[in-house]
């Protein structure tokens, strides 16, 4: 049971990090506001330029795997946990709001194939 809290909180805190939030605020630009008011990595390339749109989309991509990646090396076979922590944190992030769908088709990749596919069917 605490091995699930470690890697649902460790997956959620991952996926909540958005790093278009926080380049937009380096920018002294509000993105949620602008383009299609997404806090996603092809709206940050319309908005701020093509460098910090590769930035936001390595960093979701980085994200997620990382997640993944980390509750299967700690705690083998929880990883689908850290997905659907990573996910959630789509959906309810701490402090700003996002889809991230570079970050769900991440971990949904790192997981394994047989996973992917079912998690695909499912969510179709």
């Amino acid at each position: 049971m605490k091995s699930y809290l470690i890697v649902i909180l460790i997956g959620y805190l991952l996926g909540s990090s958005s790093m278009s939030f926080y380049v937009s605020k380096l920018k002294n630009v509000e993105i949620r506001d602008k383009g299609s008011k997404n806090l996603g990595a092809s709206n940050t390339m319309m908005v701020l330029g093509w460098k910090y749109g590769v930035l936001v989309g390595i960093h979701d991509i980085g994200k997620s795997i990382l997640a993944v990646l980390l509750a299967k090396y700690f705690f083998p076979n929880l990883e689908l946990a850290g997905f659907i922590a990573g996910t959630a944190s789509s959906a309810a992030p701490v402090g700003v709001g996002a889809r991230k769908s570079a970050t769900k088709s991440a971990m949904v990749k790192s997981i394994s194939c047989p996973t992917a596919l079912i998690i695909g069917v499912l969510h179709s």
